[in-house]
């Protein structure tokens, strides 16, 4: 079923627009974990337990 779907996906002429989307969520995903680590080690330095 999910393969199916897959395949769907990747003949459909939506597929590039797709995975540019799916590509650019991943980055902001990715900068948004680093900027969250770097504001806990930022508390961490700051405010030792």
């Amino acid at each position: 079923m999910f393969l199916s779907t897959l395949i769907d996906l990747l003949m459909s002429h939506d597929h590039f627009m797709y995975v540019q989307s799916h590509l650019l969520f991943l980055k902001l995903k990715a900068t948004h974990w680093r900027d969250v680590e770097q504001s806990d080690l930022g508390i961490s330095r700051t405010n030792p337990l």
